[in-house]
Formats: C-alpha cells, sequence, structure tokens
C-alpha cells in the first residue's frame, strides 16, 4: 500500500476514534496526516469510504495479530479462553486508537457509517482466524468435565459473559479504554473460574 495512503488511514482511524464518524472532520484528518484534502479523497472517495476503510484496515489487523497468536495447543479449555482473551488484549494495549473501532466491529449490532454485521462476520469466518476459531476445541481434555457438557454452548455462553464484561468495562472506561484493560482481564479470570467450577466434574 502506498507509503501516504496509509499515513492517511492511520490519522483517519486516531480522528475518527477520538470523536466518532460524525465528529471526524475530512479538513483536520488531511491537516494531520500532511497531506491535501485532494489527495485524501483521491484515495478515499468520500468521508464514508473513508472511514469503511479504517475498519477494513483495523479488522485485518487484528485477524493478522489473533492468528499469529491465537494458541489452540493450551489442552486446559478455560486456560485457552483466557490465554487467548489475553492476546486479544495485548492487540488493543499495541494498537490503542484501533480499540474504538475494533469495540464497533466486534460489540456492536450495526454501525450506521461503517461496515454491515454480514460483511464483518463473512470476513472474520472466510480468513485464517476464522479457520482457527473453528478448530478451537481441538484436542482439549475433556476427561474432567461433567458427562454432560456441551463444549459448544459453554464456549457460546462463557463468551456471552466475558463479552458482557466487556461491555460493563468500555461503558465505565469510556475516556480510556487501555488504561485499566488489567482489571478486566481480572474480571475475566474470576468470572471464568466460576464457569469452570461449574463445569467440571466434583472433586472426590
Amino acid at each position: 500500500m502506498v507509503e501516504k495512503k496509509v499515513r492517511i488511514l492511520h490519522t483517519a482511524i486516531e480522528v475518527f476514534s477520538e470523536g466518532g464518524f460524525e465528529v471526524a472532520s475530512t479538513n483536520e484528518i488531511a491537516k494531520r496526516a500532511g497531506v491535501s484534502k485532494g489527495l485524501l479523497f483521491h484515495y478515499f472517495g468520500n468521508k464514508r469510504e473513508l472511514y469503511a476503510a479504517c475498519q477494513w484496515y483495523v479488522l485485518d489487523e487484528y485477524i493478522a495479530f489473533m492468528a499469529e497468536h491465537l494458541d489452540i495447543g493450551i489442552t486446559d479449555f478455560f486456560d485457552r479462553v483466557l490465554a487467548n482473551l489475553r492476546v486479544k488484549m495485548d492487540f488493543c494495549v499495541r494498537n490503542p486508537s484501533f480499540l474504538p473501532i475494533i469495540n464497533k466491529i466486534l460489540y456492536e449490532k450495526s454501525d450506521t457509517y461503517g461496515l454491515t454485521r454480514a460483511e464483518i462476520e463473512r470476513h472474520l469466518l472466510g480468513s485464517h482466524l476464522g479457520a482457527a476459531l473453528r478448530n478451537f476445541f481441538s484436542e482439549v481434555d475433556i476427561t474432567l468435565f461433567r458427562q454432560n457438557v456441551n463444549l459448544a454452548k459453554l464456549m457460546e455462553y462463557t463468551q456471552l459473559g466475558l463479552e458482557a464484561l466487556w461491555l460493563r468495562y468500555s461503558a465505565e472506561h469510556s475516556e480510556s479504554l487501555v488504561e485499566g484493560i488489567g482489571e478486566y482481564i481480572a474480571d475475566c479470570e474470576e468470572f471464568v473460574g466460576l464457569v469452570k467450577f461449574g463445569a467440571l466434574k466434583p472433586q472426590i
């Protein structure tokens, strides 16, 4: 990708993350990126297309990072869930300006100005990350689980709980999502511990 185009994208991501689509100004983006507004619109036809391009860029960076670091070699189901949650949070800490956009992509049902939920899910499922996630249960040690535990349902409910914790954390730390992220991870560890206690066989 052309260096100036990448610079515009990174600058636009910062500006969109600061105030959202409606508040963001293409004049401000062009000024911060050190390019003319004409060049900005040469690469990205209008503000909406620029916003969508930022979402695609952030989503692809997230997919690449997660696919590289996703660890499905951990045999304990709950340790695997937490290890990969930490990978996701590591991506956020490394790319703080990406976080508000990735937050919208992963957790909001719809975005008036950006990518549709169908576009996002189709892209995720068709990626290397999607393939890895489909194999998430491979080689999990199930010997300690209760006999009637449905791993797919267990994962679904665990994920819903983690998402709910993230939405609560996001609402409480809207000014700076990255600074207190250790607090979110600690809450997740506590929650997963409670789920784990209910899913495993009673210890004799």
